[in-house]
């Protein structure tokens, strides 16, 4: 006699596997999760090394993190580069020109590149892919200065703080922030930048971290008090909690990288020193209130003695070079 399985056996197994099923995946999901991570924090200490091998060649001085102009050699402040230089870039044409090529291959991304070697490294697989601006396009054929090379992706970006800065004024090494991933949840299509950004407009090259003032004697215009500055490029204000966990990938200046929280610690009050401050920089105001974006809202910069300021005059604390805790 044929014995079949009865309808409660079958579903009897059926609710055992949905069970299961319910179980298992979301431990999937937490294990994709921890593998970008890795992969992240792997691309930011490989950049954190890339940055160190170059310095051995530069006399212990970093990279510029912005550019001159050709025309008239003001600051390049707040420009995404092309990346790399020789890409194609055609959103203005201008950008295909030998000084222009010249000017984005003087940038942080440009020059650490050849000691990296892979350019996907700056950006993260996790991380969708899209164009700084709507309108960049990229034309293919031969450049300037031979053939135009593939546009790379972007994710990480300089600490502009120590653009051009000896690392001996670095005041400790395993605490400034050398790289992190300052485009947010995003890889930008063949543009470079640092974040954040000196705030300079000069004819002359001399834009460049001070400790106890501006960067040069000439601000950027419309904000004669803030000496640094975070950008921010469409999706990338939305966050830059890469992970779930509220964490993002963070190299400092001797390679050691670590995903550090963001948001996650408010600024004790602005009359006296700053003895509570910690890693996240993304925190709250002074004043307890949110920002526009949650907790993301307060970017508050501070002297050279950590305290926070009112008036948003000075570096904002966390990238500040000089900082000891």
């Amino acid at each position: 006699m044929k014995r079949a399985f009865t309808l409660i056996e079958l579903l009897v197994v059926i609710a055992i596997i949905a069970i299961l099923a319910a179980i298992l995946f979301p431990v999937f999901a937490q294990a994709k999760e921890a593998a970008k991570a890795t992969a992240a924090l792997s691309n930011t200490k490989q950049m954190g090394t890339a940055f160190n091998i170059y310095l051995t060649d530069s006399d212990d001085v970093f990279p510029a993190a912005n550019a001159l102009r050709p025309s008239g050699g003001a600051i390049g402040t707040g420009v995404g580069m092309p990346f790399p230089a020789n890409n194609g870039l055609a959103n203005p044409t201008t950008w295909q020109t030998p000084e222009r090529v010249n000017m984005s291959n003087s940038t942080w991304g440009n020059s650490v590149q050849p000691y990296i070697k892979n350019s996907q490294m700056y950006g993260f697989t996790s991380n969708p892919t899209q164009n700084m601006f709507t309108a960049d396009t990229f034309s293919t054929g031969t450049g300037p200065a031979g053939p135009f090379q593939t546009p790379g992706d972007a994710t990480l970006t300089m600490n502009g703080l120590m653009s051009k800065m000896n690392a001996s004024g670095v005041a400790a090494p395993s605490t400034a922030i050398l790289a992190w991933p300052g485009n947010g949840k995003v890889n930008f299509h063949g543009r470079v930048e640092s974040n954040p950004q000196l705030n300079c407009n000069n004819t002359i090259d001399d834009c460049i971290f001070n400790p106890s003032g501006s960067p040069s004697a000439v601000q950027y215009p419309g904000v004669p008090a803030i000496y640094g500055d975070i950008w921010f490029y469409g999706p990338v204000y939305n966050s830059y909690h890469i992970f779930n966990s509220n964490r993002a990938p963070m190299v400092r200046t001797d390679t050691s990288a670590k995903a550090t929280p963001l948001g996650m610690t408010k600024y004790p009050a602005v009359a006296g020193p700053s003895s509570a401050f910690s890693d996240p920089f993304l925190t709250l105001a002074p004043d307890g209130t949110a920002g526009p974006n949650g907790d993301q809202g307060g970017y508050y910069g501070c002297d050279s003695n950590m305290n926070v300021t009112a008036d948003y005059s000075g570096y904002w604390c966390f990238f500040r070079p000089d900082r000891t805790r």
